[in-house]
C-alpha cells in the first residue's frame, strides 16, 4: 500500500473525525473570503463617511487574519493530539517520523485544497450579506451586488498557502519530539496534570471568587473619586482590575469549581445520582486540566464583548450625540448667513422656529462650588467662561446674585465634587461679587465650537449687561443662531437650501449632516469590531465543541460499565447535558461578565442609553455558544447511543 493508499483510506475511515475540523477551516475561507471583498469592492466607493470604509476594512483583514492563524493552530494542535495514537501505531509498523508527517501532510493538503474552493464558493454569498448588514449599519442606500473578486481569491490564497506551511511546522515538531510511548498517551494529556485536591488548592478557590468580585467592584468605581486621584492613581486601578479578573478567573477554573462541586458532593455524603457521576466528576476534573485554555477563551470574549459594547453604545446614542454638538436642527454664528438661510427657508416655504442666545466671556471664579483636581486638569479660574443671559431660556428666571450651570455632562461629574452651599464670585470694576448656584443641568444649549466643551453659566439679564460692559470688545462667537424645523418632512428641502448657502469656510452647523456623519464613522466602527467580535465567539465556539467531543468519546467506556449497572440512555443523556451547558455556559458567563463591567465603567462617556445595546451584544454571544451546545449535545448523544 502506498501513500496515497493511505492518505485516501485515511480520509475515509477518519471523515467523522475530521468533520469538525474541516468545518473550522471552511469557516475561516469564508469568514476571510467574504471580508476581504469587500476591501476591493467597488460599492464602498459610493458611501461617504468621514473615515474611509477601506481603513477600517484593512485594519480588520489584518485582526481577522490573526485571528484566523491563531484559532487555526490551535484547531490543528486538538486535531493532531486526536490523532496521535494513529501516529505511533504508523511508527510501531515500521514506518519512519519522516513518512508519517509526510502521510498527515497530503492528508492536510487535499483538506486544505477542498474547502478553499468549498469556502471561497460560500464566501461569495457571504460577502453579498456583509455588504448588506454595512449599508442597514451606515443607512445606505444601496443594493448589495453578488462580486467574485479575483484579488480577494489570490489573498485568500496566499492566507491559506501561509496558515499550510504554519501547520505543517507545527506538525513537524510534534511528530520530530515525541517518541513512541509519548504519542500512545498523548491522547489522555491535559494542560495540567489532574491530581487529589489539597488544602491549598481550597483556599486559592477561594481566593479566585474574591479576586472576581474585588475586580469587578474596583472596575464599576475606576472613574469614582477621579478628583482626589492622580492618571498613575487611575492606571493603576485599571492593571489592577486586569490582574484580578484575569488572574480570578484561571482561580475559579483551576480550584474554585473543584471545591464547590466537592462541597456539594461531601453534602450529599456519597448518594449521588447518575447525573452526577456522569457531570460533577467529569467537570471537577476537565476544569482544572482546561484552566489555562478556559482563562485565554473567557479573557478574549470579555476583550471582545467590551469592545463591540462600547461601539454599539455610541452608535446607539449618536443622535444623543450629535444633538450634544448641534442643540438646534441649525446652527448659526454670523447674522447675515443666518438671515440669508432663514430668507431662503421663507422663499421654500418651510416653517421654522428661531432660539437665539447672547453669550459674553467673562471669568468666574467657580473654584469654591466645583472642586477640581488641580494634577488633572489644571487651574481654570482665570479663564474667561461662556456666560448667557436669563431671558434667552424659556424655563429660567434668575436674581441678580444667581446663577443656573447647564451642559454640565457626566464625565465633568466625575472629575468635580458640587459643593452646593458655596458660591461663585466675579468683579465688576474692581469689586467681587457673589452668584449662588440655583440649578445644574446636562441640558446642552450651546454648540461645543461657543461652549467650548465646558458648563455655560445663564445669569440674570442685569448681571449679563454689567458682565458684557466690562469684556474686551469681541464680537466672535458672541451669539448663536439657532433654527428649528417645524415639520420634519422639511429636511431634506432645508438641507439643500443649507448645502447651497454654506461652504466650508462657514461656521454653520447642520444637526442632521453631524447625526448622518457620527451614525456612518460609529457605524463602521461597530460593523467591523462585530464581524471580528462574531468571528472569534466562532473560533472559540468551535474549539469548545471539539474539546467537549474528545471528552464525550474518550469517556465511552465509562458509560458501557453505567448501562451494565442498570441505567438507561436518558439517565446519562441528563448528565452529558449538564456536563455539555455547565462547559459551554461557565466561560461564557465569565466573558459576558467581565466585559460587561469593561463596558460600565467607560459607558458613561459615550451616552445615556447603555443596557439595551449592552444586552443586546450579549444576547447575540449568548446565541451562538448555545447554538453549539445544542450541536455539542447532539452529537455526544449520538456518541453514547452508539457505545452502548
Amino acid at each position: 500500500m502506498n501513500f496515497n493508499q493511505i492518505v485516501v483510506k485515511n480520509l475515509k475511515r477518519n471523515i467523522r473525525h475530521y468533520g469538525m475540523y474541516i468545518f473550522s477551516i471552511t469557516m475561516s475561507v469564508i469568514l476571510f473570503f467574504g471580508f476581504v471583498t469587500l476591501k476591493y469592492s467597488d460599492d464602498l466607493n459610493g458611501i461617504q463617511s468621514g473615515v474611509k470604509p477601506e481603513a477600517g476594512i484593512k485594519v480588520g483583514v489584518t485582526l481577522l487574519t490573526c485571528i484566523i492563524i491563531i484559532f487555526l493552530l490551535y484547531a490543528n494542535q486538538l486535531f493532531i493530539k486526536r490523532r496521535s495514537r494513529e501516529m505511533g501505531l504508523y511508527q510501531l509498523i515500521g514506518m519512519t517520523k519522516r513518512e508519517v508527517f509526510k502521510i498527515f501532510q497530503l492528508e492536510n493538503l487535499v483538506l486544505f485544497v477542498i474547502t478553499l474552493f468549498a469556502g471561497t464558493a460560500l464566501g461569495i454569498f457571504s460577502s453579498k450579506i456583509l455588504f448588506m448588514i454595512l449599508f442597514k449599519i451606515l443607512d445606505h442606500k444601496q443594493t448589495a451586488n453578488l462580486e467574485v473578486s479575483p484579488e480577494a481569491f489570490l489573498q485568500t490564497i496566499l492566507l491559506m498557502i501561509g496558515v499550510y506551511i504554519i501547520i505543517s511546522i507545527q506538525n513537524y515538531i510534534f511528530i520530530k519530539r515525541k517518541t513512541i510511548l509519548s504519542l500512545m498517551n498523548e491522547y489522555q494529556a491535559s494542560d495540567t496534570k489532574v491530581k487529589k485536591i489539597k488544602a491549598y488548592e481550597l483556599v486559592f478557590g477561594v481566593i479566585g471568587i474574591i479576586m472576581i468580585v474585588l475586580g469587578y467592584y474596583i472596575s464599576s468605581m475606576i472613574f469614582e473619586n477621579l478628583i482626589t486621584n492622580t492618571m498613575t492613581e487611575l492606571y493603576l486601578r485599571m492593571l489592577t482590575v486586569l490582574f484580578l479578573t484575569i488572574v480570578g478567573a484561571y482561580l475559579l477554573f483551576r480550584c474554585s469549581i473543584s471545591l464547590i462541586f466537592n462541597t456539594i458532593r461531601k453534602y450529599k455524603k456519597g448518594m449521588l445520582s447518575v447525573t452526577d457521576v456522569v457531570s460533577t466528576s467529569s467537570i471537577m476534573h476537565k476544569m482544572k486540566t482546561n484552566a489555562l485554555s478556559l482563562t485565554i477563551i473567557a479573557t478574549v470574549s470579555a476583550l471582545a464583548v467590551g469592545l463591540l459594547s462600547l461601539s454599539y453604545i455610541s452608535y446607539y446614542n449618536a443622535q444623543e450625540t450629535a444633538h450634544s454638538q448641534v442643540p438646534n436642527d441649525y446652527i448659526f454664528t454670523n447674522k447675515e448667513k443666518v438671515e440669508n438661510f432663514k430668507k431662503s427657508l421663507n422663499k421654500e416655504d418651510i416653517a421654522y422656529s428661531t432660539q437665539n442666545f447672547h453669550i459674553v466671556r467673562y471669568a468666574i471664579d467657580d473654584s469654591k462650588v466645583f472642586s477640581q483636581n488641580e494634577n488633572m486638569t489644571g487651574d481654570s479660574t482665570k479663564l474667561p467662561v461662556a456666560v448667557v443671559k436669563a431671558s434667552d431660556f424659556d424655563d429660567i428666571n434668575l436674581t441678580n446674585n444667581e446663577v443656573a450651570v447647564v451642559g454640565y455632562n457626566d464625565f465633568l461629574d466625575k472629575l468635580t465634587t458640587v459643593n452646593h452651599n458655596e458660591e461663585m464670585t466675579y468683579k465688576i470694576n474692581h469689586k467681587t461679587k457673589k452668584l449662588r448656584v440655583k440649578s445644574i443641568s446636562k441640558e446642552d444649549y450651546l454648540a461645543p465650537m461657543i461652549s467650548l466643551n465646558s458648563p455655560v453659566y445663564v445669569v440674570s439679564d442685569d448681571t449679563y449687561n454689567q458682565m458684557k460692559h466690562q469684556q474686551p470688545k469681541n464680537e466672535l462667537l458672541n451669539h448663536q443662531f439657532g433654527i428649528n424645523l417645524k415639520h420634519k418632512s422639511d429636511v431634506q428641502k432645508a438641507e439643500k437650501v443649507f448645502n447651497e448657502q454654506v461652504d466650508e469656510i462657514d461656521t454653520g452647523r447642520s444637526y442632521q449632516q453631524v447625526y448622518e456623519q457620527s451614525k456612518s464613522n460609529l457605524g463602521l466602527m461597530l460593523f467591523v469590531l462585530g464581524f471580528l467580535g462574531v468571528a472569534f465567539l466562532l473560533s472559540t465556539g468551535c474549539i469548545i465543541y471539539i474539546k467537549q467531543i474528545d471528552e464525550t468519546e474518550d469517556e465511552t467506556s465509562n458509560y458501557k460499565i453505567l448501562r451494565k449497572l442498570g441505567y438507561t440512555s436518558r439517565d446519562m443523556s441528563r448528565g452529558i447535558g449538564l456536563k455539555i451547558g455547565f462547559n459551554f455556559a461557565l466561560p461564557l458567563v465569565i466573558g459576558l461578565c467581565h466585559g460587561y463591567f469593561a463596558a460600565r465603567s467607560a459607558g458613561f462617556l459615550l451616552g445615556q442609553s447603555f443596557y439595551t445595546p449592552v444586552l443586546i451584544v450579549m444576547a447575540l454571544y449568548s446565541l451562538i455558544y448555545i447554538i453549539f451546545g445544542i450541536l455539542a449535545y447532539i452529537h455526544s448523544k449520538r456518541v453514547i447511543q452508539q457505545a452502548l
